[in-house]
């Protein structure tokens, strides 16, 4: 969905941020499963998210125009759209369709260019069927497939005159041509296997059968009928034997990863949409044959497009039931008709809601010691450290406030220092806790503590420690240090010990001393 260029096999463009497609519908995951693990492993943020089947699965087998299904069975009876019915043995069925010799060889691809050449199927046909004529061994041991012409490979059945064979007209590098060759060896079918340069207009050209899938319009003006082969057996192709029908494959329906949220409602229509191949095939020829544009011939469609169609109370995550009536979400869908879903508001949530009319959400409030500022929001946020929220509801958290504290996360209130005080708002822990103006803080222990009123002589500002008092430092700031005012003396070993000194000029405050006031001074 984040790719720039997804038809470039080389280079996808994948990465960028930028979402180009929304909505992509019909996808054969088959045909992107190596790019889809890919995608998944190197970008699972923007990867696109996978919605599910659209109701049927495609089918790739051998078909042939209808007009010559209706004149086998008015001519001969016979039973083109089993493959019995193209024993050679039985049956001459080129004569319904155009000759080997007069294809144009200019637009068939060479062999030499195409699958025939890859040693790997052309040993597990060898093994299958036993055909070595149909083979050639290279220098290397390798093994090819023979072509007469150097264009077509030709079945046992018709090998020896090719005038029997029925032309089989497949594309690219040869789509579906292993498959092929064992089966018309298998089953005695006289065909021609060989790869059309332009394999869309070929088959309108040529009467042939042809490698082809639905839902598709490319031969719809053919009407094409397939033809049955022995059911699909996992176990047989996983030894190389391909005898049996090709697997049918799933047809899904991808979208990004933003659209739930951009466009909740939109993502829900898609998951639910489902069609049948019927109705898949039959809104293909009705465009071709009127011209009517996509959205025209889908609602002719009876009961298909509407099936699709979201209950409007089903809510996405991110939103919520909202009654328009009362202008309030709700938790419930029971007794009003008056339901919507709206983006959950700030302060709000969206939380997962199942009854008896399946899964929805609706918008509860955020709880205590939660908030949420965002809309549209899944859930709520914890309240950080330092913070608090006492109310339900709540767009945000308040900081505790001076004197208080928070440690926890997701707490509906602070909690109160003891006989303290704290520097500012939002305080984490009970170590930012202090002592009040007049006070001193003095560790009793690792987490002990308290508050000793300063007497005369200190002078303690908020927060002070009696550290702070004995190094002159604290880490708050030069403002929080505790001081011995002038005239005035104590110890280091015992700083609350305040004494007057005799004379102003040999005490002149600040920290306390230890020695030099008892050498030289007494007490007053």
């Amino acid at each position: 969905m984040g790719c720039t260029r997804p038809l470039n096999l080389q280079d996808l463009g994948c990465g960028p941020s930028i979402t180009y497609n929304h909505i992509n519908v019909e996808q054969w995951p088959d045909d992107y499963a190596n790019e889809w693990r890919e995608i998944q492993a190197q970008y699972p943020s923007q990867a696109p998210v996978d919605l599910g089947s659209m109701g049927y699965n495609g089918a790739i087998s051998t078909y042939f125009p209808r007009s010559i299904l209706e004149a086998s069975h008015f001519q001969d009876g016979n039973v083109l759209e089993h493959f019995r019915g193209w024993n050679a043995s039985w049956n001459h069925n080129e004569k319904y369709f155009d000759s080997l010799g007069s294809i144009d060889r200019s637009q068939v691809r060479p062999c030499n260019e195409t699958r025939f050449m890859l040693p790997k199927p052309k040993a597990d046909y060898l093994n299958v069927t036993g055909d070595s004529d149909g083979v050639r061994t290279q220098p290397n041991g390798d093994l090819i497939a023979f072509c007469y012409d150097g264009y077509f490979w030709l079945s046992p059945s018709c090998r020896a005159n090719s005038t029997r064979c029925v032309p089989y007209l497949t594309a690219a590098d040869g789509w579906g041509l292993d498959s092929m060759m064992q089966k018309v060896t298998a089953f005695d079918m006289p065909i021609a296997v060989g790869v059309a340069k332009n394999w869309t207009n070929m088959p309108l050209h040529v009467k042939s059968t042809f490698y082809w899938w639905i839902p598709d319009t490319t031969f719809l003006d053919l009407d094409p009928v397939h033809i049955t082969f022995p059911p699909y057996d996992l176990s047989a192709w996983r030894r190389g034997d391909k005898r049996t029908a090709t697997a049918s494959s799933a047809i899904n329906k991808l979208v990004s990863q933003d659209l739930s949220a951009l466009a909740p409602v939109v993502e829900e229509f898609i998951r639910n949409l489902r069609f049948n191949m019927n109705d898949v095939m039959s809104m293909m020829k009705d465009r071709k044959a009127t011209g009517d544009s996509h959205w025209d011939v889908a609602w002719e469609v009876e009961d298909v497009s509407m099936t699709g169609l979201p209950d409007k109370t089903k809510c996405f995550p991110g939103f919520g039931l909202y009654d328009t009536d009362r202008g309030a979400f709700t938790q419930s869908r029971n007794g009003t008709s008056f339901l919507e879903c709206r983006a959950c508001e700030s302060g709000r949530y969206s939380s997962r809601l199942k009854d008896e009319k399946g899964l929805t959400h609706a918008c509860k409030e955020c709880a205590p010691g939660t908030s949420q500022s965002s809309g549209a929001a899944l859930s709520c946020e914890l309240c950080q450290l330092g913070e608090y929220q006492n109310s339900s509801g709540s767009q945000s958290c308040n900081r505790c406030n001076i004197g208080f504290y928070q440690d926890q996360k997701g707490s509906p209130l602070c909690r109160q220092c003891p006989s303290g005080t704290t520097l500012g708002f939002g305080s984490v822990a009970m170590t930012d806790c202090g002592c009040q103006n007049g006070y001193i803080k003095v560790e009793t222990g690792p987490v002990n503590w308290s508050c000793e009123k300063c007497g005369e002589g200190l002078h303690c500002p908020s927060l002070g420690t009696q550290d702070g008092l004995v190094s002159g430092n604290s880490m708050l700031g030069r403002q929080f240090v505790p001081e011995l005012l002038k005239n005035y003396h104590s110890t280091a070993d015992n700083p609350l010990a305040v004494y007057r000194c005799q004379g102003d000029s040999h005490c002149p405050g600040g920290i306390p001393e230890l020695q030099r006031w008892f050498a030289r001074h007494s007490l007053h």
